[in-house]
Formats: structure tokens, C-alpha cells, sequence
């Protein structure tokens, strides 16, 4: 009898010792699922203007995958160039970019096409309540086109009707609404999200700024998804200072008579270290600084141009027949809402902010003193300064290292959720 169950225990062992080999199981233990992989763009097609560039990975989604390991390949080098992960469009065409895995079969496949005119959104989405209308061409950028030749066309007319840049919301949905120009494939699109709750108006704002003002920042458009008000980002990105803005509001670009109306709040973020409060050479009036041609001033008298140039344009429609404002006594109100930099790192600018606001009585947006920490918090484990760890960038203010730019994609970002929730409470309170 010992000999037999000696046998059969024997067996069973070797039967579990196979199973384990042939199928990866334990008696004990459960089987792993394997990690899912997968790549793919956002949209499958994309439209460029001539020298207009953007980065792969800002339109690429990946799950379990490096985007070290991604290899390009399959486009045409005569219609677009490819320098690491930014694509520039040099010539008129079509063309695709594959993306593959490296050492895989995984892959996705972007269209290109590039043309000498545009026709785009600032925005992806409007939210928009029912029966209220809203002017589309406020969110259009288009070059090189003929307004007489664009085309209008709603994909769900019972949620919403568009004639001439005019959508109109009719029922509670989501309505497509595309613009084309005739004879050409490119276009826009612009999602128009309808619901009894949508308001335009209350919390409306035109922002201006530098590199973290930038659409691909996401702190603003979140905000604003929140507040459901119309709003419009003129953030031309990095590098961009004061005096570009000043230029676009002596020319009328960056705002109308007719514009002007539509909202309520200017929005400022432009924080380069510079000191915006070196009252040498301000003068009493924004007449005394036009005509203005390129980059004749300074820091200090950039901001107090547009501060005295955007407050006597606001008073103005008191005047302007067309406008909601006529016949008050002070014209539109004015509201304008301006940032400290992100830390505390960027002394100078804070500083001479803090002074002007202090002249002019504008919102500011203290980001320095909320952010979470300051520019004398050491990580524990990084031995580094916090603010680098934000950062996807480094600069360097009187020899002391610190993040520049935060981080705009991925799961860790802290100072764009930090932005928009200090931006999301400060607003919805004016």
C-alpha cells in the first residue's frame, strides 16, 4: 500500500510539474494578463497651412508603449520634413506619416495634407444654450481665403442651424457645424454642444500671452469647458512678449468696435522676468505712444500702452451706436486679469507685477504665493529644486536652476490643474 501511494504521488507531482511547463499554471497561483498594447492618433487626418508645424507626439496616444521606441516613416520628405518629433509643412500636397513600435507590428497611420490657405478654429468645442446664437467667425483663422467663398453646413440642423458664421442652437444635442472653401477639401470643424444650461455670457473672456497662455496649454480650455462662456485664446506661444500684442491693438487685430462687446474680461499672462513697472518713460496718454511700428518700446511702457489703450476702447462704446454699452456713462467695464509667473523664482516680474496692479487695480492671480511650495523647497529624494519637477524644461535666474515650462501632457500635471482651478474660482466670482 505504501509503494502505491508512493507511485501515485509520484505521478501527480510529475502531472503538475507538466501542467506548469505546457500552460504556464500553478496550482496556486492565477495566470498574469498580458499588458494590452495600442497606438493611435487622435484624429486619422490632419490639415496644415504652409510652414505650419506641430509635434507627433502631442497627437499620438499610447498605452504601454514608449514614445522612445516610436519610428517614423512612409512620408513624402518634398511636402513635409521631419525634424525628431516635429513635422514642418514646406510644400502643397498630401501625404501620410506611419508611426510603428519598434520591434512590433503595431502601428498608425496619420493623413497630411498641406495647402496655401487655412481654414481652422481656435477651439474644438462651444457650448452654446438653447436659442441663443453666437458668431462662429469669432473662432475662425483663415488665410489666403475670400470670405464670399467659404461654405457653412451644420451635420445635425435639428440641434443647430448656421448661416453665414451665425450657429443657432435649437435643441438640446451635439451639431457638427463644418466650414469649407469652395472648390478646396480643407476645412474646419467646431463641436456645438447645446444644453439648457449653456451661458455665453456671464464669465466671456480674450486671453493674450506668451508661451503658458499657449492653446496647448490646458488650463484655460478646461476652465472655461467648466464655465460654459464664450472665450477666445490669442496667445501667440513662446517667445512673445508685450509688444507684440501692443502692435495688434494699435493695427485692430487683436480686437474691434464690433468685438469688443462680446467679452468681458482681458486675460494677461506674460511673465517674462522683466520689471513692468520702470515708470521712466511712461506717458500720460496711449496717443503720446502711437504711431507704433515694431519694438521702439520698453517692457514698462508696453504694458501701460495696452492698459490705457484697452481701457479708453472700452470706455469708447458709450459712444458706438452698434454697441450694448451706448449712451452709459462709463462705456464697457473694464475687467482685466493677469497672472504672476508660475513660482516665485521670476523675482523682477513678480514684483513690478504686484506694483502696476497696484496702479491699475487689476485681478491678479497670485500662482507664486498659491502654487504649493516656493523656490526654497527641496524634494527630499531628488535633492532638486520642486518647481523642476513640474517642468519639462530648465532655466537659470541668478545662477540658481529652476523649471520653465510645465508640463502639458501626460498623468503629472499639477501646475495646469493648479492654474485652472485658480483661474476657474477667480473668474467665476467677477
Amino acid at each position: 500500500m505504501k509503494f502505491r501511494y508512493i507511485q501515485m504521488k509520484t505521478k501527480i507531482t510529475l502531472l503538475t510539474f507538466f501542467c506548469f511547463l505546457l500552460f504556464n499554471c500553478s496550482p496556486n497561483n492565477d495566470s498574469k494578463e498580458e499588458k494590452k498594447i495600442s497606438i493611435e492618433f487622435k484624429e486619422n487626418d490632419k490639415q496644415l497651412f504652409l510652414n505650419e508645424s506641430f509635434n507627433l507626439l502631442n497627437d499620438l496616444v499610447l498605452k504601454n508603449a514608449d514614445p522612445n521606441d516610436i519610428q517614423w516613416s512612409g512620408y513624402n520628405n518634398k511636402i513635409i520634413k521631419l525634424v525628431a518629433t516635429k513635422v514642418i509643412a514646406i510644400a502643397k500636397g498630401t501625404t501620410v506619416i506611419i508611426a510603428t513600435l519598434k520591434n512590433t507590428d503595431y502601428k498608425a497611420i496619420l493623413n497630411i495634407s498641406v495647402d496655401d490657405i487655412k481654414m481652422s478654429f481656435i477651439q474644438d468645442e462651444l457650448e452654446l444654450g438653447i436659442k441663443k446664437s453666437f458668431d462662429l467667425n469669432d473662432y475662425l483663422v483663415s488665410s489666403n481665403v475670400d470670405e464670399e467663398d467659404i461654405i457653412w453646413k451644420s451635420e445635425n440642423t435639428k440641434v443647430a442651424t448656421v448661416k453665414k458664421g451665425i450657429v443657432t442652437a435649437k435643441e438640446e444635442g451635439e451639431a457638427n457645424i463644418i466650414t469649407q472653401v469652395k472648390g478646396k477639401k480643407t476645412k474646419g470643424v467646431i463641436k456645438v454642444k447645446v444644453s439648457a444650461e449653456g451661458d455665453i455670457e456671464r464669465t466671456s473672456s480674450l486671453m493674450i500671452g506668451a508661451s503658458f497662455a499657449s492653446p496647448e496649454n490646458s488650463w484655460y480650455k478646461n476652465a472655461y469647458n467648466r464655465l460654459r462662456s464664450y472665450h477666445v485664446n490669442y496667445a501667440d506661444g513662446g517667445g512673445v512678449g508685450m509688444n507684440n500684442y501692443v502692435n495688434k491693438i494699435y493695427r485692430g487685430e487683436l480686437y474691434t468696435k464690433e468685438t469688443l462687446d462680446k467679452f468681458n474680461h482681458l486675460v494677461i499672462y506674460i511673465s517674462h522676468n522683466l520689471n513692468v513697472y520702470n515708470q521712466k518713460g511712461v506717458r500720460e496718454s496711449y496717443l503720446d505712444y502711437e504711431p507704433i511700428n515694431g519694438n521702439q518700446y520698453n517692457s514698462t511702457q508696453n504694458w501701460d500702452y495696452c492698459l490705457k489703450k484697452y481701457s479708453a476702447d472700452c470706455e469708447a462704446q458709450k459712444n458706438n451706436p452698434n454697441s450694448k454699452y451706448y449712451g452709459t456713462k462709463r462705456g464697457k467695464p473694464v475687467s482685466v486679469i493677469v497672472f504672476t509667473h508660475w513660482h516665485d523664482g521670476r523675482e523682477i516680474y513678480n514684483e513690478s507685477i504686484r506694483k502696476l496692479r497696484s496702479k491699475w487695480d487689476f485681478t491678479l492671480i497670485e500662482l507664486d504665493k498659491n502654487i504649493g511650495f516656493t523656490k526654497k523647497k527641496i524634494n527630499p529624494n531628488t535633492k532638486r529644486q520642486v518647481s523642476l519637477d513640474y517642468a519639462v524644461d530648465t532655466e537659470v535666474i541668478d545662477g540658481e536652476t529652476f523649471g520653465w515650462h510645465p508640463k502639458r501632457t501626460g498623468k503629472e500635471l499639477y501646475v495646469q490643474d493648479k492654474t485652472e482651478e485658480m483661474f476657474y474660482n477667480t473668474i467665476s466670482k467677477l
